[in-house]
């Protein structure tokens, strides 16, 4: 049976990748950029940074009247719902758990 070569056929599998609302990586001219250098392209990133962020550093950009984080959520993500959660999260931990919430939501 020499010369006769046998031909496999692969079909390739399209498989469309979508990216939820809110759980996708944007672009480095919209991404965050703290205080302390590190950048977040998308909300994993953003609840993690924030989570290693010093206090004095998180203070700068959460003050009582604004909420940098919140609204770059809102801006970037259009996810006012979160944004209006991280407004009233005035602690590191509440900004970590309020992202991972959201997050995990958008997984399911």
């Amino acid at each position: 049976m020499r010369g006769l070569a046998t031909k496999k056929t692969s079909k390739k599998k399209t498989v469309k990748k979508t990216v939820k609302k809110g759980l996708k990586k944007v672009s480095p001219d919209v991404s965050f950029y703290m205080i302390d250098g590190s950048c977040c392209s998308d909300l994993l990133q953003l609840s993690e940074a924030i989570d290693r962020l010093a206090d004095d550093m998180f203070q700068h950009h959460v003050k009582e009247m604004n909420n940098d984080f919140a609204n770059w959520v809102e801006a970037i993500f259009d996810e006012k719902g979160l944004a209006k959660k991280l407004r009233n999260a005035k602690t590191k931990n509440r900004h970590v758990v309020e992202i991972l919430k959201f997050v995990v939501k958008k997984v399911k």
